[in-house]
This record gives C-alpha cells, structure tokens and sequence, in this order.
C-alpha cells in the first residue's frame, strides 16, 4: 500500500507542476497569451469528461492498463508541446491530453488500490 500511495504522490506532484506551468508554456512557444488562456481554460471540460469516461469503461479494462496509460498520457502530451512549429489545434490537443490524464487518474488510482 505504501508504494501506491508514493506513486500516486509522485505523480500528482508532476500533474501539479505541468499545470501550473502550462500558461508560461505555451506563452513563450509563441501562442499569443490570450490564445492559450482559451486553450487552458477547456483543460476543465476534459477533466470532466475523462472522469465520467473512466467510470464507462472502467469495468471493461484492466484497472493496471488503464493506470499505466493515465500516467503516460502527460509525457505524450509534452512530447506534441515541443514540435517547434505545430499548430494552435495541436497545442490545444496536448494540452487536453493533460485533462483527460489529470481528470481520469484518481478514479484509476482508487480502483487499482482496491
């Protein structure tokens, strides 16, 4: 239970972080700030939507393939961040990577610890 707790720790930790930090990113990767605001602000409506997403197809997946891709889902999203020359569509789909990742990872965490 112990190495539950520290991975779900770590990981919140890092979700934390790329969220705080997700407005200064996309600031100085040239979206206008105005631009990323929006793109930041439908962050929530995917983290609504993961969730109630998750609760569908929880009984139907693996809870441990299900958790594994929820951690993944942040690094794929900084991996489509760093295209120097992709486009606002692109950057608003890794940043609701983020969401669905952010939103969905506590419902996977509590159905793997139980």
């Amino acid at each position: 239970m112990c190495q539950i707790f520290a991975s779900i720790f770590i990981s919140n930790l890092l979700n934390l972080s790329l969220s705080f930090h997700l407005l200064p990113l996309l600031s100085s990767i040239g979206v206008a700030r105005d631009t990323a605001v929006w793109i930041i602000s439908s962050l929530g409506f995917s983290m609504i939507a993961s969730t109630l997403g998750y609760g569908l197809i929880a009984d139907h997946v693996r809870p441990k393939i299900m958790t594994a891709i929820l951690v993944a889902l942040p690094a794929v999203s900084c991996a489509m961040l760093l295209y120097p020359d992709a486009s606002i569509a692109q950057r608003a789909i890794a940043v609701n990577l983020c969401g669905i990742s952010f939103g969905a990872q506590l419902p996977s965490y509590l159905n793997l610890s139980t």
